[in-house]
């Protein structure tokens, strides 16, 4: 075996040896910290995620509006049914304290059946004495339902225009708890 190792050992001197008067060529190669595949697809990959997000961030808003849409269209279609079942006479028989008053309980009685099968958690009327603004009847999901009397949240001077007859809508979005509400 040692033998064999000498003779391997031999032969690559007589080799080098004879190549030693020719000049040798020898390339060198740049070794490249990224391949080509990784400069293409690493900014192929980052424009596709920038891409999804702000697709992701437009259907977000996209679908926000047409939900609030269809939720003011949902509302008025409540309070135009409300309205066509509620005689304005009997509104105006309403008086503090008379949540008993067979008025109330008919006016009530438009509005929950005006809400039937509509996402609309509240509805009710409003009067005012030209300086403040009140509640007339509730008709609500929540345990607190305002009694006739209760001062309005919103002042007379805000809602001026609603009892000369024109729509009020409030643009912004009102958050309590996991509701949203539309004004």
């Amino acid at each position: 075996m040692r033998r064999t190792k000498e003779t391997k050992q031999e032969k690559q001197k007589i080799e080098n040896s004879k190549t030693s008067g020719k000049r040798k060529t020898t390339r060198k190669y740049k070794t490249r910290k990224l391949g080509i595949k990784v400069k293409i697809v690493v900014p192929i990959i980052i424009v596709n995620i920038a891409v999804c997000v702000l697709m992701g961030i437009l259907f977000y808003g996209t679908m926000k509006q047409g939900m609030t849409q269809m939720g003011r269209e949902e509302a008025e279609y409540v309070a135009d049914i409300a309205a066509e079942n509620i005689d304005g006479s009997i509104v105006e028989t309403l008086k503090v304290g008379g949540e008993e008053s067979a008025a109330y309980r008919v006016i009530d009685k438009a509005f929950e059946e005006a809400r039937t099968g509509a996402s609309v958690s509240s509805i009710y009327t409003l009067y005012t004495d030209g300086k403040k603004v009140y509640y007339g009847v509730e008709a609500d999901d929540t345990d607190h339902i305002a009694k006739v009397g209760d001062v309005y949240r919103v002042s007379y001077e805000e809602l001026k225009s609603v009892f000369d007859g024109k729509p009020y809508e409030n643009v912004v979005l009102q958050k309590e708890g996991n509701r949203s509400i539309i004004s």
